[in-house]
């Protein structure tokens, strides 16, 4: 799994998920990469949104990484494009301090609907054949944004897919992710932490009290820690093929680089929810 892994930064440069107060101090940042490098960890995963993540890469040194990042387009009809899309990957490279970026991600599918995706698709492809960027694709959040934009032909998309949030998982996406031979990403496997804890907040369970109970029951009777049951699962998709983690200190990150695996591991349907309030992190400030 290990050639899977990718650090995921957004709790890098600000406070990030439900369940932490504080981004954590550069020094700290920097044993989790020095620890990833050692363990032969490829990846880094970032955004521009994620507060001052960019600029801490760059100052801790990440140029035997591969790095992708996000993009939040400015959905105007009047904006010039390509200025603004060069001004972001100059800015971009300069704060990493590296040569080139490995998948660039647009973070808002709804471009997809705005006059401006022909000169978008350009540019990317622009910046593909310059070198700047050897991918690019979307970071999105549904099945009807990943129908929106096939056609599109992207290199990668990035997806939420845990226990609890399967959508993905499933045959007809499947058949056009090897149709059009796009890369699948893993995000939110934790659910930002949900997944991994025993105390959950008052309006989640609200909103689903059973669905927790179930899950709790569900790793007792099969005598299985929380991280070991995420992993398994995600690590049992074979259509995934980067997996995004996110992690406050080297120790995590040790304990999911040497999960315990399990054969024949049976995840029931039981455990998926629909109920968007929960699976969709979006939704959470609204409660």
């Amino acid at each position: 799994m290990i050639n899977k892994l990718s650090v995921g930064t957004a709790n890098f440069g600000m406070k990030y998920g439900i369940k932490n107060n504080s981004k954590i101090y550069q020094k700290n940042i920097k044993k989790i990469l020095d620890f990833a490098r050692l363990n032969k960890i490829k990846y880094i995963d970032t955004a521009e949104s994620y507060g001052d993540a960019h600029k801490v890469l760059g100052n801790i040194g990440v140029r035997n990484f591969k790095i992708s990042t996000k993009l939040h387009l400015i959905d105007n009809n009047s904006l010039n494009i390509d200025k603004y899309l060069n001004k972001f990957i100059e800015k971009t490279l300069v704060d990493i301090n590296v040569n080139s970026i490995d998948t660039l991600f647009i973070h808002n599918v709804s471009v997809l609907d705005s006059p401006l995706k022909k000169n978008i698709f350009l540019f990317l492809n622009k910046l593909k054949k310059n070198k700047l960027i050897k991918k690019y694709g979307f970071s999105i959040y549904t099945k009807k944004d990943f129908l929106r934009l096939i056609d599109f032909n992207p290199d990668v998309l990035q997806v939420p897919i845990n226990i609890f949030n399967r959508d993905f998982e499933d045959e007809a996406i499947k058949k056009e992710i090897d149709l059009r031979n796009i890369s699948i990403e893993a995000r939110s496997i934790f659910l930002q932490g949900i997944l991994l804890t025993n105390k959950y907040p008052k309006n989640f369970l609200n909103d689903n009290p059973l669905i927790f109970n179930r899950w709790n029951k569900w790793i007792i009777n099969h005598n299985i820690s929380k991280l070991d049951a995420c992993l398994n699962y995600i690590n049992s998709l074979r259509f995934i093929k980067k997996i995004i983690v996110g992690v406050d200190s080297v120790s995590q990150l040790k304990s999911i680089i040497s999960y315990k695996k399990y054969k024949d591991l049976e995840f029931p349907k039981n455990l998926i929810i629909k109920n968007k309030k929960i699976i969709d992190p979006r939704r959470w400030n609204n409660d």
